[in-house]
């Protein structure tokens, strides 16, 4: 196996998420790397159309930003959509999928930070 083949890359459509992306397309031209992209809902009790819509809302854009990435040409290898606590499913499916590196950006802050 070879060095960095494998990226995971969270996003919350955040512009530290997208950062986040820019930087992981960089490692990914260096090292010629794969890119898997991932999102993290939390699994808030909303009616099941409201789930739908969400689903529905993060696949388009996940959709979105795999076009954006391989037109740099980089390999999206895969999108993953998880439901639960971010942090939990973000390592899970790192290891599930051996992946070499997490990207992430640092998260949605308050006013008051």
């Amino acid at each position: 196996m070879k060095l960095l083949q494998d990226i995971l890359v969270t996003t919350d459509f955040s512009e530290s998420s997208n950062r986040a992306i820019e930087a992981s397309v960089l490692l990914a031209k260096k090292f010629k790397s794969r890119i898997t992209l991932m999102h993290v809902i939390s699994d808030e009790n909303v009616s099941a159309e409201t789930k739908e819509l969400l689903d529905q809302t993060v696949h388009n854009k996940l959709v979105e930003l795999k076009e954006k990435i391989t037109k740099e040409d980089i390999s999206v290898f895969d999108l993953i959509i998880e439901k639960g606590v971010a942090f939990e499913k973000i390592i899970q499916v790192a290891q599930g999928k051996n992946v070499n590196l997490i990207v992430a950006g640092s998260g949605a802050k308050d006013a008051k930070d």
